[in-house]
């Protein structure tokens, strides 16, 4: 932890829920601790994301906002990491039966940036 607080090694995702409960307070969010370094896409990676169409990218993008990783996101949809891997890096598209549940996941992530926060 003190190379974290040294900003000399920077917390990977898995960590940061843990990071946050023992804080009590998210570093990672608050814009008066800086943006956080390590493993997040930069932000002109991100606007390339958004702008994009295809279903990988929009899996990605929604992937990162969420702070997850392949392998806390894949199980939640029933899938492998490689098999989502494969679809983020326009390799394969979802088949139909998982396009629902992928669409699914998507809309969730728009309900939520529609919503005022608090």
């Amino acid at each position: 932890m003190s190379l974290w607080e040294c900003d000399i090694k920077h917390p990977a995702w898995k960590h940061q829920a843990r990071l946050i409960e023992y804080l009590g307070f998210d570093p990672f969010a608050n814009p008066e601790f800086g943006r956080p370094l390590g493993n997040e896409s930069s932000g002109v990676a991100i606007s390339a994301l958004e702008a994009s169409q295809h279903i990988g990218d929009q899996i990605r993008l929604r992937r990162i906002q969420m702070r997850k990783t392949r392998y806390q996101l894949a199980p939640e949809l029933g899938i492998s990491v490689k098999t989502l891997w494969n679809w983020e890096n326009r390799r394969k598209e979802p088949s139909p039966p998982l396009r629902k549940a992928v669409d699914k996941f998507l809309r969730a992530g728009e309900s939520q940036k529609q919503q005022p926060r608090k």
